[in-house]
C-alpha cells in the first residue's frame, strides 16, 4: 500500500487485512468521547467487513449520501459521452476539447513525445488526436482531467495529494511501458489510465477528511481508513462513472498480490507497477518482493527470466520518467 506520509518498501498492510484498532471520538460539544461506530451494516455494505471502527464511519458516510461520491470532472465525461458515438468526427472531438487550452496542450505534448512521435511534429489539436487515435484521445482526457482533482486548502491533505498524484503518475507510466511489451494483449493507454485512477478511492477518502470539520485525523488515522476503504469506494466511483470492468478492477484489485485473470489485463500490470514502484533501483535486497511476484513472473518482458525481465524494466526508466513528466 502506498503511505502518503512515510513510504515503505516492504511489508505494507493490504487492502484486504485492515488494521486491528480501537477508536474514539469526542463529541463535539467537548464532552467524553463517544462510544467506537460499530462496523458497517451486511445490508448497507453488501457483505464488505470492516474491522476498523474510523473506517466503519467513514465508509458508512459514503454509503448513506452524508458524502458524496466525487463526479467526473465535466470535460472528461463530455469526452467520453461524444466518442462512445461510432458516427463523431475527429474535428468534433477536436471542438469541445480546444476550449480547455491546458488539455489541448498537453495532448500535443503527448503526440509528439518519444512514444507516439512520427516523422513530423503535430501542432493542432486535431492532428494530435489523428495521431493518437480516439479511444487514446479518450483515455488521456480522462488522465488529465483526473489530475485537476488532487488539489485541496488543508496543508496536510494537499501534501498527501501531492504524493498520491506522483505515485499515481508512476504506476500509469510503469503500467503502460509493460503493456507495450505486451504485443497488444493489453492497451498501453488503457493500463496507463488504470495506473492513473487505482488510487481514486483514495483521493475521496482525502477529500472527505479534508471537508470535515468536526475534527482533526491523525496521519496513522488517514493511513487505516485508506488501507480498508481505497478498493472498495474506488470501484464504486468507477462503476458511478461507467467505466469498463477491466478499468474498475484496476482499483478494486491493485493491492491483491495474488490477483489472476484468465487473459492478462491492465490491473496485472498495474500490481506490478506497484510492486516497482517500492524498490530502490540501487538496492538488490528491495528487488525481492518484485521478483517473487507471481503476476510479474507472466509478463512477456519476463520471458527469459525474472532477473531479465527486471533488468529490461529498470532500463525503461528514462521512458517511464518522460511519461512521468507530461502528468506534472
Amino acid at each position: 500500500m502506498f503511505n502518503f506520509f512515510k513510504r515503505k518498501k516492504h511489508n505494507a498492510p493490504s487492502r484486504h487485512e485492515p488494521p486491528q484498532t480501537t477508536h474514539s471520538t469526542t463529541s463535539p460539544d467537548g464532552g467524553q468521547p463517544s462510544s467506537a461506530v460499530p462496523p458497517v451494516d451486511a445490508s448497507v455494505s453488501s457483505a464488505f467487513s470492516i474491522d476498523d471502527p474510523l473506517a466503519a464511519e467513514v465508509y458508512l458516510a459514503f454509503q448513506t449520501d452524508q458524502v458524496q461520491l466525487p463526479a467526473l470532472p465535466d470535460v472528461a465525461a463530455r469526452v467520453r459521452t461524444m466518442i462512445s458515438d461510432p458516427d463523431v468526427s475527429f474535428d468534433q472531438v477536436a471542438q469541445l476539447l480546444q476550449a480547455d487550452m491546458a488539455m489541448t496542450g498537453k495532448l500535443i505534448t503527448v503526440a509528439n513525445s518519444p512514444r507516439f512521435g512520427g516523422v513530423a511534429p503535430v501542432a493542432s489539436c486535431q492532428a494530435a488526436i489523428g495521431r493518437l487515435g480516439l479511444k487514446g484521445t479518450q483515455d488521456l482526457a480522462v488522465s488529465m482531467a483526473l489530475s485537476r482533482m488532487f488539489f485541496a486548502r488543508d496543508v496536510g491533505v494537499r501534501t498527501a495529494l501531492k504524493a498520491l498524484w506522483e505515485h499515481s503518475i508512476l504506476v500509469a507510466a510503469t503500467a503502460s511501458e509493460l503493456a507495450q511489451q505486451t504485443n497488444g494483449v493489453v492497451d498501453p493507454d488503457e493500463a496507463m489510465l488504470g495506473g492513473l485512477i487505482h488510487d481514486v478511492g483514495t483521493l475521496a477518502i482525502l477529500n472527505h477528511l479534508n471537508t470535515d470539520r468536526t475534527r482533526r485525523y491523525s496521519p496513522d488515522e488517514i493511513t487505516r481508513v485508506v488501507a480498508a476503504l481505497r478498493g472498495r469506494l474506488g470501484s464504486e466511483i468507477l462503476r458511478q462513472w461507467q467505466f469498463e470492468e477491466r478499468i474498475v478492477r484496476c482499483a478494486e484489485h491493485a493491492e491483491n498480490r495474488g490477483w489472476r485473470s484468465g487473459k492478462l489485463e491492465p490491473v496485472e500490470l498495474v500490481i506490478v507497477a506497484q510492486a516497482y514502484s517500492m524498490i530502490d533501483p540501487a538496492d538488490s535486497v528491495s528487488h525481492a518482493a518484485l521478483l517473487q511476484l507471481p503476476t510479474f513472473k507472466r509478463l512477456p518482458i519476463c520471458a527469459e527470466g525474472v532477473e531479465s525481465g527486471l533488468q529490461a524494466l529498470l532500463e525503461l526508466r528514462p521512458r517511464i520518467e518522460a511519461t512521468m513528466n507530461v502528468f506534472r
